[in-house]
């Protein structure tokens, strides 16, 4: 394989932004609704204010951060074959940047191109492209075979000689007085280079003495210490049974201290939080067999909570995977007014996929969201210590229900769920944080046109219809394609 076959496997992908934003109807949608809608409750999800077509030049970030959102964009505002070829080819890269392969993964991803190209001509009935003789769209025929030949595409990839860009010729030229620069420059780099190899020079110095000390220490050292008694020291274990695993992580130190719940239902919205939470505290005694109903904790109004802003769970470890950031972020953040020079802050519930007891939902059965179910999440929040019951968690959220996963679309493979209810008000509970798998993003079903009154803050609570979003990140990808 050629050095130039390399380079273009590398160049981050085809980029369906250049040929969908040249439709008059996807225009109108990626204008309307990414740029008010698309810090739809997710923390990875960026907004450009003014809309898209006015951006002049894109980064690989930035597109990147388009492929994220646009099936549920192009939903309903686009003929189905030019869904079917967007999504085709955003499977096609999301699959190219596996950092290791299965027979499975590489015939996906060779039928997303498949697919790609039974309906890309569709780009040139429509005048948006004259043909495909693109050498990035050649180069992704070879991909399959070349991942096969000489490993996964994370190999080939062009933000090397980018940073090495940056280091010989943008920070060479930041050092220069911008006169006579190659000169300059030149010097610049032989002294960084000279600068580099010296600290290579003290750091392997540095390394010989410290292992001369550490055979000294060896030789002799615990005779020194006095009372020391090898044998009384705790025995560390390295199998897997004894290494705590944790998956839930909270501040150390609460966000919000000693909350009324008048506060909590008109601040964090949580209008069902003092029977949700009645409901909990009996179900949790009842689970407790020296418990009595009568000797359960009782809930006054008067009573007061400690909050969290933020729930973290770290991704996955998989081999398959490099995750840029090792946290899911889930928040519960209230609304901040504008005070001074500030403009505030909108409110942050965000939504989060959990563990359902004893449902079964046909349409997920089978698949990564069986036993899953979407919520909102309002309120996270501690017990206080009178109404711990031993043995129950209490750390806790306060939760508000979407009803279980409709059928998957097949022209856009997302399943679609909307708000469950209780007569006028949100089906609420209380649940411990334990059960929140992580983080997943609803974009609204906006169908031909979007409402144009419809805010970030609030479209979760007056669009009757999301789809649930699978690209919103790699990890969540490879939960709905691989898993």
């Amino acid at each position: 394989m050629s050095a130039t076959h390399h380079e273009n496997i590398g160049q981050k992908y085809p980029k369906p932004v250049v040929w969908l934003n040249s439709f008059a109807c996807v225009i109108h949608a990626l204008e309307t609704q990414a740029a008010k809608n698309f810090a739809l409750h997710h923390w990875e999800v960026q907004v450009v204010a003014q809309g898209i077509s006015l951006v002049s030049q894109w980064t690989g970030t930035e597109h990147r951060e388009m492929q994220w959102v646009f099936m549920g964009v192009l939903a309903g505002a686009v003929q189905p074959a030019v869904a079917q070829a967007a999504r085709a080819i955003i499977d096609f890269i999301f699959y190219a940047q596996f950092h290791s392969h299965m027979s499975q993964s590489l015939e996906a991803l060779q039928s997303a191109l498949d697919e790609f190209h039974r309906h890309k001509e569709i780009f040139v009935q429509l005048e948006v492209q004259e043909d495909f003789n693109i050498p990035k769209m050649h180069s992704m025929q070879h991909y399959v075979t070349s991942i096969k030949s000489r490993g996964s595409a994370d190999g080939f990839n062009t933000e090397f000689p980018e940073r090495l860009h940056i280091d010989f010729a943008k920070n060479a030229y930041r050092a220069t007085n911008r006169k006579d620069y190659v000169a300059q420059m030149t010097k610049w780099l032989a002294r960084q280079e000279a600068v580099g190899q010296f600290d290579a020079y003290l750091d392997w110095t540095l390394k010989r003495l410290d292992s001369v000390h550490n055979e000294a220490d060896d030789d002799g050292g615990d005779a020194e210490i006095e009372g020391f008694d090898a044998e009384a020291q705790p025995k560390q274990t390295t199998t897997a049974d004894s290494i705590p695993v944790v998956t839930h992580i909270l501040a150390s130190r609460p966000s919000f201290r000693a909350l009324t719940v008048p506060f909590i239902t008109q601040t964090f919205g949580g209008l069902s939080f003092l029977p949700a939470v009645s409901l909990y505290l009996h179900v949790s005694s009842l689970r407790v067999p020296a418990m009595s109903h009568s000797a359960a904790p009782e809930l006054s109004q008067w009573d007061r909570f400690d909050a969290y802003r933020r729930l973290s769970i770290p991704y996955p470890k998989l081999r398959a995977l490099h995750m840029g950031k090792t946290m899911d972020r889930i928040r519960a953040t209230p609304s901040t007014p504008p005070s001074g020079r500030s403009q505030g802050s909108p409110g942050r519930f965000d939504t989060v996929l959990v563990r359902t007891e004893g449902k079964v939902n046909v349409h997920t059965q089978g698949t990564a969201l069986e036993g899953l179910q979407v919520v909102q999440v309002r309120f996270l929040f501690d017990l206080p210590p009178h109404l711990h019951i031993a043995g129950q968690p209490f750390h806790l959220a306060l939760i508000e229900w979407f009803k279980p996963f409709r059928g998957c679309d097949s022209l856009l493979k997302m399943h679609s769920v909307s708000r469950s209810y209780v007569g006028q008000a949100p089906c609420a509970e209380v649940i411990p944080i334990t059960r929140i798998v992580g983080s997943c993003h609803l974009i609204p079903k906006f169908g031909t046109h979007a409402d144009p009154t419809w805010r970030a803050d609030e479209v979760l609570d007056v669009c009757k219809t999301f789809y649930v979003n699978p690209w919103i990140d790699i990890a969540s990808f490879y939960k709905f394609h691989v898993c």
